[in-house]
């Protein structure tokens, strides 16, 4: 009887955490939260419990975010880390964070942080992100091609550069692009290969070079732009493997610690009161 019970009880803490809950971010999406970032959701059943930290992309140990991670891992202690970031290449990701750590902890961004403190605790860490074949994978399930997602990162790469020559965005893209194509199939990509692609979609008011960050923002009410919807589909994608991610590990240890931007937490709470029950909101800086 008792084995039966407890067979039970493990069953109703390791079920699959449903993606399908998963929230839109919308422009009154943080209206209900309950406290400004960086904070901790707390979700706890049973003997699994799953430490959310809702970040602010601060940077340094000494900073709001830096300390609550820190002082997360010393309350909490928890068994499994999960990052924002990262997909794959740990071992390049700890080698980063140690650099920071040796040289300038003023820095420190909150990404890596965990990862250098779960390292010394001596407890995995993983990152939630999918990798780009990952991503285009899913995203040919909508009807997108390569040529679609590489648009996308090139698009995304311009309107985070201060210059907009289209010389200088060729020189300082096309090796990046180029790389990331590869990882797709395909045989090549350069900025080049963006400005006939955006040129064939009718461009969005825009030339190619002028794109912005706004532009690639994930969006999807009627307004948005070709840019903005991919980015939004790409971005449901991203959000289902960081939910996938943190659900396996949840089940392969018993606490984890994951530091995500507070926008995920906003994005991901009814898939974890409907796992774990109602969080407990804590703001400790």
């Amino acid at each position: 009887m008792r084995s039966l019970l407890a067979a039970l009880l493990l069953s109703a803490t390791a079920q699959a955490a449903n993606p399908d809950l998963i929230k839109r971010l919308g422009p009154d999406a943080y209206r209900n939260e309950p406290l400004r970032a960086p904070f901790v959701a707390v979700y706890a059943k049973g003997k699994k419990a799953l430490i959310f930290i809702a970040g602010d992309h601060g940077d340094g140990v000494d900073s709001p975010v830096g300390k609550t991670i820190s002082d997360s891992f010393k309350r909490f202690k928890p068994k499994a880390v999960v990052v924002e970031g990262l997909s794959d290449g740990g071992e390049a990701w700890l080698r980063q964070a140690k650099v920071f750590a040796e040289t300038n902890t003023k820095a420190f961004p909150e990404n890596y942080y965990p990862a250098y403190l779960a390292d010394k605790a001596h407890i995995p860490f993983v990152g939630g992100e999918p990798t780009r074949k990952q991503s285009y994978e899913a995203l040919k399930e909508k009807g997108y091609s390569a040529e679609d997602v590489m648009g996308l990162a090139a698009a995304a790469n311009v309107g985070a550069m201060k210059h907009k020559d289209p010389r200088i965005l060729a020189q300082s893209l096309d090796d990046y692009l180029t790389r990331e194509a590869k990882t797709l199939g395909m045989p090549g990509y350069r900025y080049a290969d963006y400005e006939k692609w955006y040129d064939q979609h009718g461009g969005i008011g825009k030339k190619a070079n002028e794109v912005d960050g706004m532009d690639t923002r994930p969006y999807y009410e009627k307004d948005a732009n070709f840019l903005q919807k991919i980015a939004y589909d790409l971005e449901l994608v991203r959000e289902r493997t960081i939910v996938e991610r943190i659900g396996r590990m949840l089940k392969e240890h018993d606490r984890v610690l994951v530091v995500y931007g507070s926008g995920h937490l906003v994005r991901q709470r009814e898939v974890w009161k409907d796992e774990l029950g109602s969080p407990k909101d804590e703001k400790p800086y």
